[in-house]
């Protein structure tokens, strides 16, 4: 139980790397499995993950529910500062899973349409999918190349609302 806490603790002091930085997606990782254990011994987390709320002032029970759900929904701390486009710098939806505002993924469909891919990598971070795509410097971190078909996933994402 306490390593499932811990693993919550690094998803949130980790946002500032999301969606796509390697050591959130690792601590995401984490948690699901040690949630899924739990869940398997029959354990119930709600009560210390209630007082793990009050201990650090963050909604933890949404957390959780947040990185379980990942990547349809991206667990963003209330208490971040709003997240960035990492291809312009604009403010984004706490939805959007793709770190790129409605702009930026219209100009990457425009440009895999347009057979204009400049990307020097081959993997999309989110699905794993291996072909060139679109590529983005996400918050200064790291090398993004989207595939087409998670740009399409993120606009139909975006339209929803």
């Amino acid at each position: 139980m306490e390593e499932l806490c811990l693993g919550l603790r690094d998803v949130g002091v980790s946002n500032a790397q999301l969606p796509d930085g390697e050591d959130v997606r690792e601590a995401i990782s984490r948690v699901k499995a040690l949630s899924a254990e739990l869940a398997r011994r029959g354990v119930d987390v709600s009560s210390r993950i209630a007082r793990l709320s009050t201990e650090t002032n963050w909604d933890m029970d949404l957390l959780l529910r947040e990185t379980l759900g990942f990547p349809r929904s991206v667990p963003y701390l209330a208490s971040t500062p709003d997240p960035k486009c990492g291809n312009c710098g604009m403010p984004i939806s706490r939805k959007a899973v793709l770190a790129l505002c409605p702009r930026c993924v219209a100009q990457g469909l425009g440009q895999l349409a347009a057979g204009r891919s400049e990307s020097h990598l081959d993997t999309c971070p989110i699905c794993g999918r291996q072909e060139k795509g679109f590529l983005v410097y996400a918050y200064g971190l790291e090398w993004m190349n989207y595939c087409g078909d998670c740009l399409e996933d993120e606009r139909a994402r975006e339209a929803a609302g």
